[in-house]
C-alpha cells in the first residue's frame, strides 16, 4: 500500500463539506457562474463533487449558490448522492459561509462533527491533499491547505514605495479546503456576526479570536480559476493527471 491509499484508510472523521459556488465570476468574462463553465468535458464543480462522493470522511455536502444558479446546480447535483442541500449565498464569501453554517446548525439531521469549506473554482484539489487536511484538523482542531509562496514578497506603503522586503520561508498562500471542528467554526462565525468582524477566509477568523489553525502544504495543483487563462492551465493539468495515472 503506498503513502498515499495508507493515508486515506488513517483518517477516520465524519466531515460535512461546505462547497461555495455563488461567485459572480466578474474577471472570468463568462458572462455566467465560472463553476458552471465546461472543463475537460464536465462542469467546473463537478469535478470537486465526483471526488467528494469518492473519499470515504466527506459524508454530506452542502453546496452554496446565487439564486439565479439554482436550478442548473439542483441538477448538476443529481448524480451525486451526498448532496444534501443547495444553500442560498449571500452577498460575501464571509456571508455565504455564515447562511450555510446556519442550515447546518437548524437541522440535527446534517449534524457532523467536523466541517470543511471549500472553493468551488478549486477544482483540482487532490483526495491526498483533502485528507492531509482533514488528519490535521483531527488533530488539532483546526487546519487549511497551503503552499509556499516562491516569489519575493515586497511590503509597499500607499505612495507605493516599498517598505521592507519580507522573508518568504514564513509566508504562504492560503488555499481551501479548510477545516475545522464543527462547534469551532460556528463559534467564530457567531462571534464574527456580533463583533461585526469580516475576513477573508475561515481561518482569519479563528486566528482572531486567539485560537491555532495549522497549514497542510499541498502536494499538487489546487489552482482557483480566476481569469480565462486559468481553464487553459486547469485543462493541461487534467490532461497531465490522466497521463500520470
Amino acid at each position: 500500500m503506498d503513502e498515499r491509499n495508507s493515508l486515506v484508510n488513517q483518517v477516520d472523521a465524519n466531515v460535512t463539506m461546505i462547497l461555495l459556488a455563488a461567485g459572480c465570476s466578474l474577471r472570468m468574462g463568462c458572462g455566467q457562474n465560472k463553476v458552471l463553465l465546461d472543463l475537460a468535458g464536465k462542469p467546473v464543480l463537478s469535478w470537486s463533487l465526483q471526488l467528494f462522493e469518492e473519499t470515504e470522511q466527506i459524508k454530506q455536502v452542502l453546496v452554496v449558490g446565487s439564486l439565479q444558479d439554482r436550478q442548473q446546480l439542483q441538477e448538476l447535483a443529481v448524480p451525486f448522492s451526498k448532496v444534501k442541500a443547495i444553500i442560498r449565498g449571500g452577498a460575501s464569501r464571509q456571508e455565504s459561509v455564515a447562511l450555510a453554517l446556519s442550515a447546518f446548525c437548524a437541522d440535527p439531521s446534517l449534524k457532523t462533527d467536523w466541517i470543511a469549506i471549500h472553493d468551488g473554482a478549486r477544482p483540482l484539489l487532490a483526495q491526498y491533499d483533502l485528507i492531509a487536511v482533514i488528519q490535521k484538523a483531527y488533530q488539532y482542531g483546526a487546519a487549511i491547505l497551503c503552499e509556499s509562496v516562491t516569489d519575493t514578497i515586497k511590503s509597499c506603503l500607499a505612495d507605493g514605495r516599498i517598505e521592507k522586503t519580507l522573508p518568504r520561508e514564513t509566508l504562504f498562500a492560503a488555499q481551501t479546503p479548510q477545516v475545522f471542528k464543527s462547534d469551532l467554526i460556528c463559534s467564530a462565525y457567531a462571534w464574527a456576526k456580533e463583533e461585526k468582524i469580516t475576513a477573508t477566509d475561515d481561518a482569519s477568523l479563528l486566528e482572531k479570536m486567539g485560537e491555532s489553525v495549522y497549514g497542510v502544504l499541498a502536494s499538487s495543483a489546487n489552482l482557483k480559476l480566476t481569469v480565462p487563462d486559468d481553464l487553459i492551465m486547469a485543462r493541461a493539468l487534467i490532461e497531465k493527471r490522466q497521463i500520470a495515472e
